[in-house]
């Protein structure tokens, strides 16, 4: 219990650190199986929140920097400042979208249209609804390929735990004799 709770102390501390929040996050975006699902997840907070503050009539410049704050992912961050930068010269939304491979290509081709039909919050926000369903999908597809794997975790716990309490009753009894 002690030992539990120094890892959650120090790990919350280095948590703060900038840059190892940053190595976490890009740990995250690159993890071998979770790793499209992460991406999936930090886009979709990002482009709903960016898509909201712009049909409310924020700035886009002042949506991107509150919707980065939202994804909470340094490298999404990063992008958000650095797409602030290329839409302040004066280049669109969705072809500066188009440089970063954080976004996926139907987010930035909604993102063109909408750009192109003077309603880019819609557009951008009927991109994160099939977003979020292909997250879904996501998930459930982990899971049924996680499912075996979990099933043993279980039987093997389990099993500790009827050996923690039977062999201590198979001792005793060999002393009963």
């Amino acid at each position: 219990l002690i030992v539990a709770v120094a890892a959650a102390v120090v790990l919350r501390r280095l948590s703060r650190d900038p840059r190892i929040r940053a190595a976490w996050d890009t740990f995250k975006l690159n993890m071998p199986i979770f790793a499209k699902l992460n991406r999936m997840v930090v886009v979709s907070h990002f482009t709903r929140t960016f898509a909201m503050l712009a049909s409310v009539g924020v700035s886009l410049i002042d949506a991107l920097g509150i919707a980065a704050q939202v994804a909470n992912n340094h490298k999404l961050t990063r992008i958000a400042k650095e797409l602030q930068q290329v839409i302040e010269a004066g280049n669109p939304v969705a072809k500066s979208l188009k440089k970063y491979d954080i976004f996926p290509p139907m987010i930035t081709q909604l993102a063109a249209s909408g750009e192109e039909a003077g309603r880019l919050p819609e557009m951008l926000n009927k991109g994160v609804d099939f977003l979020d369903k292909d997250i879904e999908r996501t998930i459930n597809t982990l899971l049924v390929k996680l499912e075996p794997a979990l099933t043993v975790i279980m039987g093997a716990i389990v099993g500790f735990i009827l050996m923690g309490v039977y062999l201590p009753m198979f001792d005793y009894m060999r002393y009963l004799k």
